[in-house]
């Protein structure tokens, strides 16, 4: 019972959002409905493989996939101009929701990182923070963090070695 609570919940916070987004797309609400409901099955079958913070990203990669999978149905049964398949082309690689969606997923995967960095070692989290996000030079970085140029590197190396290992 807890998932389909749980399915229900995030179906009714995000069906406008999905259902805005395939029809933008399509320009066909029909097409959009048997999308979103598609996307909302999928869904269900892989809820609890999603992280929470990940839902609406998902949601809209899904959604684009099944988007590319109608229209490659639509162009089996009919044939499709030179400027049509432009404009999908366009549709899907220009979309400017997709692209913030794509941002803040990005955004929060690397928080995610630097919190797991954090956990792991402070002093890691430290340099790469001064380094990696502040943009010091590593000279800077080891002067301001208050240790050698040396050490920066190693903690640098090991903190990159970690995330690498857990991560790809």
């Amino acid at each position: 019972m807890i998932k389909k609570q749980k399915f229900d919940e995030i179906y009714y916070e995000y069906k406008d959002m999905v259902y805005r987004y395939v029809f933008v797309r399509t320009g066909d609400s029909e097409t959009a409905y048997e999308i979103g409901q598609e996307v909302f099955a999928k869904y269900y079958e892989n809820m609890m493989e999603i992280q929470d913070d990940m839902v609406a990203p998902w949601l809209i990669l899904c959604a684009k996939h099944k988007i590319v999978d109608c229209w490659r149905k639509q162009r089996r049964f009919k044939e499709t101009s030179y400027e049509a398949y432009v404009l999908e082309r366009e549709l899907i690689s220009d979309n400017g929701l997709e692209k913030i969606v794509e941002s803040a997923a990005q955004r929060e995967f690397i928080l995610k990182l630097l919190s797991e960095l954090k956990e792991k070692n402070e002093g890691w989290y430290e340099v790469v923070e001064a380094v990696c996000i502040f943009e010091m030079p590593q000279e800077e970085a080891a002067q301001y963090l208050g240790i050698s140029v040396p050490v920066l590197r190693a903690r640098l190396s090991r903190a990159r070695k970690f995330l690498r290992k857990k991560h790809g």
